[in-house]
């Protein structure tokens, strides 16, 4: 009895020891993931875009941090599941953008934490068989063993190479002319290999917010799904203002211009029995289905045709605005150079500038709508010249002043806090349902 009673002491000192181990390893590898966090986003800041060294670094050290959170949370799913979402999205993030060698590194480094365990569940059971018992080791000692391999195959492919500059090239891609590609350009230039660099400050600080409000309302007793629901609200609100407030400066200007300008045009939208703006291609083709007649949307319909691809019937579309007052002329005339542009002619900025401040009074209404426009297109045109977009629409902002005060926070603030509800959701939902599956 006392050999026995002696073996089991070992174990249980042995665990103890590999556990407090870990917890010490997670610690430093959290704290190294949030201080190359740090300098990517002082470099997006400060307008510099990180190396390829910091890149590989950073993914790899991302994976081994959810790899060490996911065994430091084991078997509680309200830790496993936030953290394997976050590798998860990651990697997914990072192939969809062809960038194989960051995407390999972060299953790599996830799955050595795993395996490491597991190889040492195998190699020494009558120490580790009471740890991680939930877990069987051989199939998690595979399962590692083939994501590290896959995950090197990865790194051994490499990113996609450069793609040449074209017009017809899908947005965000070099010398892309399609709709949608200053959104890509913008969320590019404040990305890191792909990940969004706002949204995971944002998600990081909802995490927290809501890992510490949920084990607060466990201590208090709240009944039923009461501290679920409490992190879920939680995490959303963290999330929604901490990414809000993370908007780097410089895009922040021009974002304000822009959401100004959109504000208008929804206005108009709506009063050419239009509705709501769509916000993708597939819900522009549906309300053109469902919108006919060629008035309806007035000249935000040229845009939803222009966003499906079809130059020629927005070319017909821009013939059926009317031009009865100096802006409805300018409009047709704006919206004539854009799809040309579009469609892989030349642009003279200089002569739509010139017929902007042919509209209205110095400082009116109608002419600074007029110079938004012309502000919009040149901040087109740059972004796919790889050059800085920002500038034309941060000029235009400072002419706005007190006008465009609000209007991202209006239109931005409550589409954020639907997302991040509908995130916080998923992840509620699958910690819940993970306990419930069979074993």
């Amino acid at each position: 009895m006392p050999a026995v009673a002696t073996v089991y002491l070992a174990a249980i000192v042995a665990i103890v020891q590999y556990l407090v181990a870990l917890a010490l390893a997670t610690l430093v590898l959290f704290l190294a993931f949030i201080a190359l966090l740090a300098i990517g986003v002082a470099g997006i800041y400060a307008g510099h875009r990180p190396g390829k060294r910091w890149t590989s670094a950073t993914a790899f050290v991302t994976g081994c941090t959810v790899g060490a959170a996911i065994l430091m949370g084991w078997p509680e799913p309200w830790l496993i599941v936030p953290f394997f979402g976050l590798g998860a999205l990651v990697t997914y993030r990072l192939a969809a953008r062809r960038h194989w060698r960051l995407a390999g590194l972060v299953a790599v480094g996830a799955a050595i934490p795993w395996t490491a365990l597991a190889a040492a569940r195998l190699l020494d059971p009558a120490t580790f068989a009471a740890a991680f018992a939930a877990a069987p080791a051989l199939p998690s000692f595979v399962g590692g063993v083939v994501a590290i391999g896959l995950g090197s195959v990865a790194v051994a492919r490499g990113d996609r190479g450069p793609q040449p500059p074209h017009h017809l090239n899908p947005p965000g891609a070099p010398g892309s002319r399609r709709v949608g590609n200053l959104s890509a350009r913008m969320l590019g230039d404040r990305a890191i290999a792909g990940i969004d660099v706002t949204s995971a400050v944002a998600w990081l600080a909802g995490l927290t917010g809501a890992l510490t409000a949920q084990s607060i309302a466990e201590r208090v007793a709240l009944p039923g799904p009461g501290p679920v629901v409490v992190g879920v609200g939680v995490f959303a609100l963290v999330a929604t203002e901490a990414g809000f407030i993370a908007f780097p400066p410089r895009q922040r200007h021009a974002l304000e211009a822009l959401y100004w300008l959109r504000r208008q045009e929804q206005a108009d939208f709506v009063a050419t029995r239009g509705g709501t703006l769509p916000t993708s291609v597939k819900a522009a083709q549906a309300w053109l289905g469902a919108h006919p007649e060629p008035t309806d949307g007035g000249a935000a319909r040229v845009d939803v045709i222009a966003w499906t691809g079809d130059l020629e019937a927005a070319r017909t579309a821009i013939e059926a605005l009317p031009d009865d007052s100096p802006l409805e002329g300018f409009t047709k005339t704006a919206q004539r150079a854009w799809v040309d542009w579009m469609d892989g002619r030349s642009i003279d900025l200089g002569t739509l500038g010139a017929a902007a401040r042919a509209v209205g009074a110095a400082g009116s209404p109608e002419r600074l709508r007029a110079e938004t426009v012309v502000a919009t297109i040149e901040s087109q045109v740059v972004a796919s010249s790889d050059g800085d977009w920002t500038a034309p629409l941060r000029a235009i902002r400072a002419r706005l002043g007190h006008r465009a005060d609000g209007a991202l926070s209006r239109t931005y603030r409550p589409a954020l806090l639907r997302v991040n509800l509908y995130i916080g959701a998923a992840f509620a939902i699958g910690a819940t349902l993970i306990p419930r599956l069979p074993a």
